[in-house]
């Protein structure tokens, strides 16, 4: 099992233990993740990315991520992929979830209410609206980091 993140020198009990913002990042290219990084306060946040659904659910297992953004592709099994994102509501009822998907897509998907999104930036989005969302949604959270 494999997680990119830009604080390499902490171990996984310091980054469960740790009062950083852990963002997950679930995307087939890591280009969200690179711009994330680049904008973020890098002290008080860590953002990480892994390539799928499964992948993400994993990693949610021993990390307590407090917001997981994901890109839904046009190639995404929604049956599925939206399953996946059902059980990690599920399991981390606190997670907050923004999703970036296209307006086609919106609209064949079913029960988006039941997942409890925190946000939904419309493809095609731009980098700096992904950045006050996730400013928003940190800003909104009981862990409130400033200067973010």
């Amino acid at each position: 099992m494999h997680l990119s993140y830009k604080h390499s020198h902490l171990s996984i009990k310091e980054l469960v233990m740790s009062d950083i913002y852990k963002i997950l990042v679930a995307e087939q290219k890591a280009l969200i993740s690179k711009h994330l990084k680049q904008k973020l306060n890098r002290k008080q946040t860590l953002v990480f990315t892994v390539h799928s659904m499964s992948e993400a659910i994993d990693h949610l297992k021993f990390i307590d991520f407090n917001i997981l953004v994901v890109d839904v592709q046009s190639n995404w099994n929604d049956q599925n992929d939206f399953q996946i994102l059902r059980s990690i509501r599920w399991m981390l009822p606190q997670i907050r979830i923004i999703l970036l998907i296209s307006k086609e897509k919106i609209k064949k998907i079913d029960n988006l209410e039941g997942l409890e999104i925190s946000d939904l930036i419309s493809k095609p989005w731009k980098n700096k609206d992904l950045v006050i969302s996730i400013t928003n949604v940190i800003e909104k959270s009981p862990i409130c980091l400033s200067k973010i």
